[in-house]
């Protein structure tokens, strides 16, 4: 249904909405929205009207978008939305459902510009080997996202593990964030031997099924012992090297079973 197309309401503050098309400014006081484009059956979907419509939102504080069918294009260069300078917003998050082409959303992450952003969430309804280039794609290089201090991560797999450097992608383009929360089922994570200093001062590892040692090593070893360390039902960590991260973060470090 068209939104904003013949209304005026310049005191709105929130917003949710499904499958809307926006064909009018939202509003300069909105703070809050909510957008769902969910589908039953693949669709070919326009972006270029929401995001003309953020960019009179000079107020908006937090974003979330949720897909699910869309068919879109990885041609971010001719076919890309216009740029949306978010300002002021502090949080975003996104829900990738099935019948996503995961690369085709680099244009989305393409057009935001969020310079003032401090947390982000993600979460990926099926694990796909070019997860890991979703994630890079919206870090981007980590100066676009100064302000960033917090980024969760959850990606739900089938039964069949695959591999994706999603740890090495956090280190290179996440390194001076605060909090990392990281829920990835199935996924086998390729080694890094190059050494990272790492600011995160909180890390939780929640059901990652298939990190080990040598994979939570590869992280552990950038941070300071200062860093709060958090692992929930990760069983193919071994009780030595719970001993281990034990030894060496003391009371900063917790397991949950």
């Amino acid at each position: 249904m068209p939104f904003g197309g013949d209304w005026h309401m310049p005191n709105l503050h929130h917003f949710r909405g499904v499958n809307v098309l926006a064909r009018a400014a939202m509003g300069i006081h909105l703070t809050t929205c909510e957008l769902e484009f969910v589908f039953e059956k693949p669709l070919e979907w326009e972006f270029t009207p929401i995001f003309q419509a953020f960019q009179s939102t000079t107020c908006l504080e937090t974003l979330s978008l949720k897909f699910k069918n869309i068919i879109g294009t990885d041609d971010r260069e001719t076919l890309a939305p216009p740029h949306a300078w978010l300002q002021k917003l502090k949080s975003f998050s996104i829900q990738v459902c099935e019948g996503i082409d995961i690369l085709s959303l680099q244009t989305v992450f393409w057009s935001l510009k969020m310079p003032a952003l401090t947390s982000t969430s993600i979460n990926i309804a099926s694990a796909k080997p070019d997860a890991g280039n979703l994630l890079a794609q919206f870090l981007q290089e980590p100066r676009r996202r100064p302000a960033l201090r917090s980024v969760r991560l959850v990606i739900h797999n089938s039964l069949n593990p695959f591999t994706c450097d999603i740890l090495s992608v956090l280190k290179r383009q996440a390194e001076s964030v605060h909090e990392v929360y990281l829920q990835v089922s199935g996924l086998i994570p390729p080694v890094s031997t190059s050494p990272r200093s790492l600011k995160w001062k909180t890390v939780y590892f929640d059901r990652c099924d298939s990190l080990d040692d040598s994979a939570i090593q590869c992280l552990t070893d950038g941070l300071g012992n200062d860093c709060e360390i958090r692992i929930n039902d990760c069983p193919n960590i071994s009780k030595r090297f719970h001993q281990h991260l034990l030894v060496r973060f003391g009371e900063k470090f917790h397991y949950e079973n």
